[in-house]
C-alpha cells in the first residue's frame, strides 16, 4: 500500500521542479521530449508512490534504493557536474551520466554502477531532469 496518494505525489513532483527551478512546458516540446518527459514523471511519481523517493524540505529528491544503503540526496548540480560528464570520451555516455550523478549527489559512482537497474533508473530520470530543464 502506497504511503502516500497520486495527489500528493503529484504535488511533491511539481514542488521538486519548482524549487530547483526545473522548466519544462510539454505544450512547446515535440513528441520525443515529451514521451521522455512522461516517463521520467511516471518513474519519480512511482517511486514517491513506493515510498522510496521524497522530496527534503530543501526540494531535494533524496531516494532509498531497494537494494539498501544509505538515502542518496540529489543537490541542485552545479557546473561541476557538467564538467565531470567532459571527463569522458563521446561514445561513453553511461560513464558521462554516472560522472554527473556522482556529483550531484557527492557519493561514489561506484555507488550507482552496483546499484540494480531498478534502483539505478530513478537516479537516471532525476538527474535527467536536471539535465533537460529549459
Amino acid at each position: 500500500m502506497s504511503a502516500i496518494t497520486p495527489e500528493v505525489a503529484e504535488a511533491e513532483f511539481q514542488r521538486f521542479l519548482d524549487t530547483m527551478y526545473l522548466r519544462f512546458d510539454v505544450n512547446k516540446m515535440d513528441a520525443e521530449d515529451r514521451t521522455s518527459f512522461q516517463l521520467s514523471h511516471d518513474i519519480l511519481i512511482g517511486a514517491m508512490l513506493d515510498g522510496r523517493l521524497v522530496v527534503n524540505d530543501k526540494g531535494e529528491p533524496v531516494f532509498s534504493p531497494r537494494s539498501g544503503g544509505d538515502p542518496v540526496t540529489f543537490f541542485e548540480p552545479t557546473g561541476q557536474a557538467l564538467l565531470a560528464m567532459d571527463q569522458h570520451k563521446k561514445n561513453q555516455d553511461g560513464h558521462k551520466g554516472f560522472a554527473a550523478m556522482s556529483s550531484a549527489t557527492k557519493t561514489s559512482i561506484q555507488r550507482f554502477s552496483a546499484m540494480p537497474v531498478s534502483d539505478l533508473r530513478v537516479c537516471q530520470h532525476i538527474m535527467l531532469l536536471f539535465l533537460t530543464s529549459a
